[in-house]
Protein backbone atom coordinates (compact mmCIF):
# COMPACT_ATOMS: atom_id res chain seq x y z
CA UNK A 1 0.00 0.00 0.00
CA UNK A 2 1.37 3.20 -0.83
CA UNK A 3 -0.51 6.78 0.17
CA UNK A 4 -1.48 9.07 -2.26
CA UNK A 5 -2.66 12.18 -1.43
CA UNK A 6 -4.17 13.42 1.58
CA UNK A 7 -7.10 11.21 1.54
CA UNK A 8 -5.82 8.01 -0.46
CA UNK A 9 -4.16 5.26 -0.88
CA UNK A 10 -2.66 3.01 -3.81
CA UNK A 11 -3.30 -0.93 -3.25
CA UNK A 12 -1.84 -3.17 -5.26
CA UNK A 13 -1.66 -7.13 -5.48
CA UNK A 14 -0.32 -9.45 -8.13
CA UNK A 15 -2.63 -12.75 -10.06
CA UNK A 16 -0.69 -15.19 -10.34
CA UNK A 17 -1.65 -17.39 -13.53
CA UNK A 18 -0.04 -20.93 -14.00
CA UNK A 19 -0.83 -23.79 -16.30
CA UNK A 20 0.50 -27.49 -16.23
CA UNK A 21 3.54 -28.49 -17.97
CA UNK A 22 2.49 -30.57 -20.42
CA UNK A 23 3.69 -31.44 -24.49
CA UNK A 24 6.30 -28.87 -25.50
CA UNK A 25 7.81 -25.44 -24.24
CA UNK A 26 6.64 -23.44 -26.52
CA UNK A 27 2.68 -25.28 -26.04
CA UNK A 28 2.89 -24.08 -22.50
CA UNK A 29 4.04 -20.75 -22.90
CA UNK A 30 1.16 -20.35 -25.68
CA UNK A 31 -1.00 -22.03 -23.73
CA UNK A 32 0.05 -19.51 -20.49
CA UNK A 33 0.21 -16.18 -23.10
CA UNK A 34 -4.02 -17.05 -23.84
CA UNK A 35 -4.34 -17.52 -19.86
CA UNK A 36 -3.06 -14.13 -19.28
CA UNK A 37 -4.43 -12.39 -21.94
CA UNK A 38 -7.85 -13.56 -20.95
CA UNK A 39 -6.99 -12.47 -17.22
CA UNK A 40 -5.80 -8.91 -18.76
CA UNK A 41 -9.35 -8.23 -21.00
CA UNK A 42 -10.77 -8.78 -17.49
CA UNK A 43 -8.54 -6.48 -15.27
CA UNK A 44 -8.43 -3.82 -18.00
CA UNK A 45 -12.66 -3.68 -17.94
CA UNK A 46 -12.49 -3.25 -14.14
CA UNK A 47 -13.54 0.95 -13.32
CA UNK A 48 -10.51 2.26 -11.49
CA UNK A 49 -8.22 -0.52 -11.75
CA UNK A 50 -4.83 -0.24 -13.44
CA UNK A 51 -2.03 -3.19 -14.75
CA UNK A 52 1.32 -2.29 -13.37
CA UNK A 53 2.76 -5.22 -15.39
CA UNK A 54 3.06 -8.54 -16.16
CA UNK A 55 6.09 -11.14 -15.62
CA UNK A 56 7.79 -13.17 -17.74
CA UNK A 57 6.80 -17.21 -18.28
CA UNK A 58 8.65 -19.17 -15.12
CA UNK A 59 8.34 -22.46 -13.39
CA UNK A 60 7.01 -22.72 -10.30
CA UNK A 61 6.05 -25.90 -7.88
CA UNK A 62 2.81 -25.54 -6.74
CA UNK A 63 0.66 -28.44 -5.12
CA UNK A 64 3.63 -30.63 -5.44
CA UNK A 65 3.61 -30.23 -9.25
CA UNK A 66 5.28 -27.78 -11.81
CA UNK A 67 3.90 -25.08 -13.03
CA UNK A 68 4.53 -22.56 -16.47
CA UNK A 69 3.12 -19.21 -14.35
CA UNK A 70 3.44 -15.52 -14.98
CA UNK A 71 2.45 -12.70 -12.53
CA UNK A 72 -0.02 -9.70 -13.23
CA UNK A 73 0.77 -6.91 -10.82
CA UNK A 74 -2.30 -4.84 -10.53
CA UNK A 75 -2.99 -1.15 -8.36
CA UNK A 76 -6.21 0.85 -7.49
CA UNK A 77 -6.43 3.83 -5.60
CA UNK A 78 -8.79 4.43 -2.70
CA UNK A 79 -9.99 6.79 -1.22
CA UNK A 80 -10.02 6.67 3.14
Amino acid sequence: MERVGQSGVQWGFRVTCAVGLRGTASTGSADLAAFVAGKLATLNALAGWGIAGVSGDRVRTIGGGEQLSADIAVFTKVDI
